[in-house]
């Protein structure tokens, strides 16, 4: 009779383990996450401390083991890129038109360029050579064999020369607005090119489009998770540790 007593327990704890209500507001005073989960599968995202915004949004799916699934609507933050290639016959090197497809005033954006996987900075008139540096190996400003490279406003990124073939590009792309409460922004990265022409000058005209808000936007690939009756855990990767996020009583849909 004991054992039955325990066995019809362990299944009683299991039944309500497995019946936690996901729908519904989770957020606190104390917390900068904000979700809401909403019983068509799908929820809503924020996050507000200090000078970092983000949001999201996308479709939720209830998991064993006490876990959420979220999958964001956006899955990458990769801007495309347009390019029309041709060769320089008219320059020793390699040229570049930029053309941003935006109306945003440029002067709040800043970008970098990386050619054949390495990073390029202007020389001077319009002329930009290599620093040698990697995407993983370079910060915002250095200085490589009298080479001194910074982000560099993009309305400055129009007309570009440089003296090699271009085999590979892509851009990385911040927002810098000095008057905005906001100062801390994720980049954007363009897809990368890929040249036909091979070891030969080039002439590119390059096309860039990205809307604003994406800088602020976060991505949630199959990631887990932990919900609890009163609340759920949100692993932080800044600080290497699980944060509480309350659920609001009376919050169900």
């Amino acid at each position: 009779m004991k054992v039955i007593t325990i066995i019809y327990t362990a299944v009683l704890l299991c039944g309500c383990s497995a019946n936690i209500k996901v729908v519904g507001k989770y957020t606190s005073k104390s917390n900068p996450d904000f979700f809401q989960f909403n019983a068509d599968s799908t929820f809503d995202y924020n996050y507000n401390a200090y000078h970092v915004n983000e949001y999201s949004s996308g479709r939720w799916a209830q998991t064993k083991g006490k876990k959420v699934v979220l999958n964001s609507s956006i899955q990458s933050r990769d801007i495309p890129l347009k390019v029309n290639q041709d060769l320089d016959t008219v320059n020793k090197g390699s040229s570049i038109k930029l053309n941003f497809e935006t109306e945003l005033d440029l002067k709040n954006y800043k970008c970098v360029i990386f050619i054949n996987d390495t990073l390029y900075s202007f020389k001077g008139k319009g002329l930009i050579v290599s620093t040698g540096l990697t995407i993983k190996e370079f910060v915002k400003e250095v200085n490589v064999a009298d080479i001194y490279f910074r982000y560099t406003r993009c309305d400055s990124l129009l007309s570009l020369s440089l003296n090699s073939p271009i085999r590979s590009l892509f851009l990385k792309i911040i927002k810098y607005e000095i008057n905005s409460t906001y100062l801390i922004r994720k980049p954007l990265q363009t897809e990368k090119y890929f040249s036909s022409l091979g070891v030969k000058n080039t002439a590119l005209n390059v096309s860039v489009s990205f809307v604003d808000s994406l800088f602020n936007y976060r991505l949630f690939n199959n990631e887990k998770i932990k919900i609890r009756r009163k609340g759920l855990l949100l692993f932080n990767d800044n600080t290497n540790t699980w944060w509480h996020v309350p659920k609001q009583l009376n919050s169900q849909n």
